[in-house]
This record gives C-alpha cells, structure tokens and sequence, in this order.
C-alpha cells in the first residue's frame, strides 16, 4: 500500500528510522523485540481476566509515568485507555 514502508528486522527499522516516533503494533514477537527500545505505550486497559495464549509482554512500569487515563465501560466490561511516558 502506498506510504507503508517494509522492514525485514529490527535493526533496518532503526536505520531507516533513526529519530521518528514509531506506532508498534504487534503480536507478541513484535512487541518483545521493540520493548527495550519503548518511551510511550499507548494501552488498553482491560479490568476483567480472559483465558487466552498471548498476552502483551511484561514491562517495567516504575520506569513509565501514566500520563493520561480515561474510564470505559462496554459489554459489561470496565476498562481504561492509558498513555503512560518514560520517566
């Protein structure tokens, strides 16, 4: 599609993208492999437990700071759009 650009690997996205504000949006993998390289996570936060096999990857919240939270509810299901940025 146009203005989509692909990337074979991690290390040619930072390369091709050496200071840009980047959206990941994974799987698992995806996340893991970008996770160290984070300063926002833009996240869902859902207050209800769902069996599933993949989950986001822990991360270190000490390190992040919540900078905007916004309740929901929908389907009986409460839960908050968070933005949390790099201390």
């Amino acid at each position: 599609h146009d203005g989509f650009i692909f990337c074979k690997s991690l290390e040619e996205v930072l390369v091709k993208f050496p200071t840009q504000k980047l959206m990941i949006i994974g799987g698992t993998a995806i996340y893991n492999m970008f996770l160290p390289y984070a300063t926002q996570f833009i996240l869902t936060e859902i207050n209800k437990e769902f069996k599933g096999d993949t989950y986001f990857p822990h991360w270190d919240k000490n390190k992040f700071q919540k900078t905007y939270s916004q309740d929901e509810h929908e389907n009986d299901i409460d839960y908050q759009f968070c933005i949390y940025d790099l201390k």
